[in-house]
């Protein structure tokens, strides 16, 4: 008996041959007539061993097995992240696309969204020039109760001014930051990183 006549015999005998299984074993009964003795031992075998071993598996499937408790998957609480995390990524591209124009507001009662107006305790100075927004960076989020989500993010700018006098911080004798005059003249390029 070689590999190949062993491996069809044995996917017939547990009845799990397909089709060109069945033409190989005939094909190879063709061959040499011996094959189909050896097919009908085993096919023998396998009834005696079913017959031998019916009574175990009869009182197998009649033990009931405790059911045990199904851990609950991590992935079912992360799955919305990935929504969560998209949406955060559309925000920030309509916020930053400039879809809206700069300098205007949405939804804040009495600001006409013109540069310059006081939006609650900031205010653009009107001779600052914006010359490019970098794109944001999320600090952080966090779910709220009503299935909202509170996010906070840092939306930089880069803009260009002409002042009369520049200030730097410093510390004072006690450690507390305050602004101190820097000589314009003493002043020197700022390092680009």
């Amino acid at each position: 008996m070689n590999d190949r006549e062993d491996l069809v015999i044995t996917r017939v005998v547990d009845r799990t041959a397909s089709h060109d299984d069945w033409v190989a074993l005939e094909e190879l009964g063709r061959c040499d007539p011996t094959v189909w003795e050896r097919f009908h031992g085993a096919l023998q075998d396998d009834l005696l061993l079913r017959k031998a071993l019916a009574p175990t598996f009869e009182l197998a499937d009649s033990v009931e097995l405790q059911r045990l408790p199904v851990p609950v998957s991590l992935g079912r609480f992360l799955a919305p992240a990935g929504w969560l995390a998209a949406l955060v990524i559309a925000l920030l591209w309509i916020g930053t696309s400039g879809l809206f124009g700069r300098g205007q507001t949405l939804g804040l009662q009495g600001d006409e969204g013109i540069e310059g107006t006081q939006v609650g305790t900031f205010q653009r100075k009107p001779a600052a020039v914006v010359l490019e927004e970098l794109p944001p960076d999320v600090l952080g989020w966090s779910p709220r109760e009503d299935g909202s989500v509170e996010m906070v993010w840092l939306r930089q700018t880069v803009e260009s001014a002409i002042v009369d006098t520049v200030y730097r911080m410093a510390e004072d004798e006690l450690g507390n930051p305050r602004p101190t005059q820097v000589n314009v003249n003493k002043l020197k390029p700022p390092r680009v990183y």
